[in-house]
């Protein structure tokens, strides 16, 4: 059985992803597991030879977390209208970002919220979402705080990878199941060199004709007959800004993201991390052998 797992802390930043979550595994028949994680850090205290106990029993720690994650499935439930949805706990000890990860082994999607911080929170995500991002077996939805539950539109960067492929049949999959439209977007830039002297500037009416031109290509052939409403976007402006500028909460945004380098096959690039740190709507990353394949 297909599988959508979602990380839940408590916070008002994993509530959407909650809903979000309900929402995608109604709409793709997925099974629903929810995984909350804590740490308690060491207590020191200031008399020495007097301790005493600052952490909860495990089993009193677990009971109290599954009826927190319980009643945010039932509010979650109630937003959504996913009544009948099955919903399985996994709580217990440990590191958020390790134990999504693991549960990402067997998973189809993960979903969770940025879980922002500090003096510069629309620059940043977690620790434990940025170690998802790196690390997940499977596909990671990040659902911002301004993002709606339900899509309006499916977005989708292409650059003609193998990873941008897997990314557009991941989305077109996504945007028939709710049965909205998919936009298709490639970003550029026209370089110019001073070494160029002499010779014409580059034609950009002319080079957004020929983007044009390929995405219509590259969609035949990755997609092939398809019954969906696709729109295409050639965007002249570099690659997250224009990504970004396509997009509204109501929006999906799909990117592949593969890292360059002897170590890319745990990073992701720095056109996802733009988008990740800045999107308004929900953004779903598929890391270079996490999507699927033709």
């Amino acid at each position: 059985m297909a599988r959508i797992v979602v990380g839940y802390d408590g916070t008002p930043a994993s509530e959407p992803a909650l809903e979000t979550a309900l929402h995608e595994a109604a709409r793709t028949s997925c099974d629903l597991q929810v995984v909350t994680t804590w740490r308690t850090a060491p207590y020191v205290g200031s008399v020495p030879g007097y301790g005493y106990d600052v952490v909860p029993p495990l089993d009193d720690m677990k009971e109290e977390l599954l009826l927190v994650a319980q009643d945010a499935v039932a509010r979650a439930r109630a937003a959504t209208g996913r009544e009948a949805l099955d919903v399985t706990y996994d709580i217990g000890p440990g590191d958020a970002g390790t134990s999504l990860v693991e549960a990402s082994a067997v998973a189809d999607l993960v979903v969770l919220g940025p879980r922002r911080h500090g003096a510069v929170v629309s620059a940043i995500v977690g620790s434990a979402t940025n170690y998802v991002l790196h690390h997940a077996q499977c596909p990671v939805l990040i659902v911002g705080p301004q993002a709606e539950a339900s899509w309006e539109r499916v977005v989708v960067g292409v650059d003609g990878s193998d990873c941008s492929r897997s990314a557009l049949r991941w989305a077109a999959a996504r945007a028939r199941q709710s049965s909205c439209r998919l936009v298709v977007v490639h970003a550029w830039e026209l370089m110019t060199s001073p070494d160029w002297y002499g010779m014409p500037l580059p034609d950009a009416p002319l080079y957004d004709k020929q983007v044009r031109s390929w995405l219509e290509d590259e969609i035949d052939e990755v997609l092939g007959a398809n019954d969906l409403d696709v729109e295409l976007r050639s965007v002249h402006e570099a690659a997250g800004n224009g990504l970004l500028h396509c997009t509204t909460p109501a929006d999906l945004l799909v990117l592949g993201s593969r890292g360059r380098g002897r170590v890319s096959e745990i990073l992701v690039g720095s056109v996802t991390m733009t988008c990740v740190h800045h999107a308004r709507c929900s953004i779903a990353v598929l890391r270079s052998g996490t999507g699927p394949t033709p």
